[in-house]
């Protein structure tokens, strides 16, 4: 499957321009292996292949430059990662999207799961509405005897 993505407004420097099971396509810029897109930086590797590599310290470098949305997308399958994982405790001044805990005046992030598709769909929209996203990107190995293009 191929799906070439069209939205009416991009107004980060990168978007998604196409998608499939194997490869990502950033501003028409073929990618197949996982990788770490944002609204205002090229793409970069990223050396996660499943969801059972992604760790706290893997996750908390999506926030570094304090993103209003992070997206990980997990294969073709959403797959639910453990809240101790996709959380962080953030001052609010830098993420004023930030969710307000409830147990302290601190702000608490979060990142955002669900399949690499619909990963890819869901960062247009949100650059779209010129918000600043950051997405990992998983590109699962489909069989033992593919090696993905580098």
């Amino acid at each position: 499957m191929n799906s070439g993505l069209q939205p009416e407004s991009i107004r980060g420097k990168y978007s998604v321009t196409s998608y499939g099971e194997r490869f990502i396509e950033v501003n028409k810029v073929l990618i197949k292996n996982s990788c770490i897109i944002s609204t205002d930086s090229e793409p970069i590797p990223w050396q996660i292949t499943n969801v059972d590599q992604l760790s706290r310290q893997v996750v908390k470098k999506l926030f570094e430059n304090s993103p209003d949305v992070v997206l990980i997308g997990t294969g073709i399958n959403q797959i639910m990662l453990d809240k101790d994982i996709l959380e962080f405790d953030q001052s609010g001044e830098k993420n004023p999207l930030a969710l307000l805990n409830s147990t302290s005046s601190g702000m608490v992030v979060r990142a955002d799961c669900m399949s690499t598709p619909a990963a890819c769909r869901t960062f247009n929209l949100l650059v779209a509405e010129g918000r600043s996203v950051v997405a990992g990107l998983i590109l699962e190995k489909f069989s033992k005897d593919e090696n993905y293009a580098q």
